[in-house]
């Protein structure tokens, strides 16, 4: 229990460089923090519970997540991984090494990278009133990998839409026509992908597309960079380049932030099998040239970095590990600028022990970080990095939080949805959140894709289907 909780009420200004006009733009929403306080669940939720209004069967399974712009929701899609005695194998379950290869034996080593020379990936528009698909477009994406399906999402402006694929290849479609307008093989080498392909989704910002890579040959030998791009959202050439030193990320998307009155891309480096044993760094960069504004040399990755960094106050932000063997640690970074001279320091850390979960988004609400914690516990913690409670009271490893208003939707991996509204503040899980509905929405396990929301509506994918819940009045 902590003695002390801090209470930040947080402006929309601070959350997000680019609060467009826009239903659920990314996985952390409008507003970049997993909130949507000007909206309200209806109060007869238990009595009115809400209904799978559609369900529109996916190819294959994936991780990415479905964003939502105006009424129509987009999402990746692929092929379904088929072996030479044309069955459709298990998930792939090799480990890299840290020169990139499948440390498993030569068989599992070529099943994981292969070709499927035919595989397409596509790229879908589904009405989110109807279920139905507006459209879709595709194209040749060959290659497989473990877990194997579609980590990334697309992001849109008003006229475009961008993704990076499967295999690293960054495209432009335009919303009117469904053509792809320009590509870029930024991301195409083996140097650009993990062994989870390439996990990273491009950024938008103004009229500039934000895409970063890391050399795992570098990496390797103990000097990894990461390459942050910024391309014109219109033409795809480039405006600007930079080369962050030490900075090995090859999982995680960065971050959009507005801290210290500067639009930024903050990055939180991962360590997997990091040489030297050391967690990766995390950095601000400027979005309008790359330049580098502030740096903490050691982040709390102890494994990889799937969590896109929050704003939590104006002056912190909340980056958080992934790791599934040593155990999670999660960090908060109070980032000033004091006439141009920036600094960055941790408020707190909390190192390993299972102290983040691996494939969640946290959100933070009354001064309190709601996250899961490793094996499947449920916490707040306080801005000052003390735990207020923590608990076994949700079903499954790993969670995605939604907050509408005074309640959080949590998204379970094994497909409960479950909603609750906060109470009184509690110090304990049963007197902070009051249970309100819990259904079984989604299908089978690993549910790791984040959900995405508008209009009194989630969306959510499992491993066969993107499902609608309706919440709104029936």
């Amino acid at each position: 229990m902590t003695k002390r909780i801090l209470q930040v009420t947080l402006p929309a200004v601070f959350l997000c460089a680019t609060a467009l006009a826009a239903d659920w733009p990314n996985p952390t929403g409008p507003h970049a923090n997993s909130m949507l306080p000007e909206e309200r669940l209806r109060e007869d939720l238990q009595a009115n519970p809400p209904k799978v209004a559609w369900k529109f069967p996916l190819l294959y399974r994936g991780y990415g997540a479905p964003v939502i712009d105006k009424g129509t929701v987009f999402i990746l899609d692929r092929d379904p991984l088929i072996e030479p005695d044309g069955q459709t194998p298990a998930v792939r379950t090799g480990e890299p090494s840290a020169d990139g290869a499948d440390k498993d034996d030569a068989a599992a080593k070529k099943n994981t990278w292969a070709s499927q020379p035919d595989r397409k990936t596509y790229l879908r528009s589904i009405s989110l009133n109807t279920g139905k698909e507006n459209w879709s477009s595709s194209w040749i994406d060959e290659g497989s990998c473990r877990y194997d399906g579609i980590r990334s999402w697309p992001v849109f402006d008003d006229r475009r839409i961008f993704l990076i694929d499967h295999g690293g290849t960054l495209r432009c479609f335009d919303k009117a026509t469904h053509r792809e307008v320009w590509k870029s093989t930024f991301g195409r080498k083996a140097t650009g992908r993990s062994m989870d392909s390439y996990t990273k989704s491009p950024v938008l910002y103004r009229d500039t597309i934000i895409v970063t890579r890391t050399d795992w040959q570098d990496w390797a030998k103990g000097a990894a960079t990461n390459t942050v791009m910024a391309l014109d959202a219109a033409t795809g050439a480039e405006r600007w380049s930079v080369g962050v030193p030490g900075c090995h990320s090859v999982m995680g998307t960065p971050a959009l932030v507005t801290l210290g009155g500067t639009d930024q891309i903050v990055i939180h480096g991962d360590r997997y099998v990091q040489v030297g044993n050391r967690p990766g760094p995390v950095v601000g960069l400027a979005a309008r040239d790359g330049r580098l504004l502030w740096r903490v040399d050691e982040g709390p990755a102890t494994e990889k970095t799937y969590f896109i960094p929050m704003v939590i106050a104006p002056d912190r932000i909340l980056v958080g590990d992934s790791g599934r063997f040593i155990g999670g640690g999660m960090m908060v970074i109070e980032v000033k600028n004091r006439g141009g001279a920036w600094t960055a320091k941790p408020v707190f850390h909390k190192p390993g022990g299972n102290a983040f979960g691996m494939y969640h988004q946290a959100m933070v609400h009354g001064g309190r970080i709601y996250h899961m914690g490793g094996s499947g516990s449920f916490r707040a913690t306080g801005l000052d990095g003390q735990d207020v409670w923590r608990a076994r009271a949700i079903k499954g490893n790993e969670v995605r939080l939604i907050g509408i208003g005074d309640a959080m939707i949590l998204v379970g991996d094994t497909g409960l949805v479950s909603v609750y509204r906060f109470a009184h503040g509690g110090d304990t899980f049963e007197t902070d959140l009051a249970p309100v509905w819990s259904g079984q929405v989604l299908e089978g396990n690993e549910v790791w894709a984040p959900a995405a929301w508008s209009d009194g509506r989630l969306v959510a994918r499992d491993l066969k289907n993107l499902v609608c819940t309706d919440f709104r009045k029936p």
